[in-house]
């Protein structure tokens, strides 16, 4: 699984910044696979997202890496 385009598919359009709770609940309520749920509630629970990308920054994973 990519998790690049994982997250890219299944963050939905809330509102932004999106908190870890945000994220989570917007995860949960677009159906993502359980790994980018599990994978999502990694974030720092301080953080704001505005995207995939700043997902993937926050988990360390870079946005060239699956």
């Amino acid at each position: 699984m990519d998790l690049r385009t994982e997250m890219a598919r299944h963050p939905g359009r809330g509102p932004c910044p999106a908190d870890r709770g945000k994220v989570l609940r917007t995860l949960r309520e677009n159906n993502a696979p359980d790994q980018i749920v599990d994978t999502a509630a990694e974030l720092p629970a301080d953080g704001q997202y505005e995207n995939a990308q700043d997902i993937l920054r926050a988990l360390g994973r870079g946005t060239g890496t699956g």
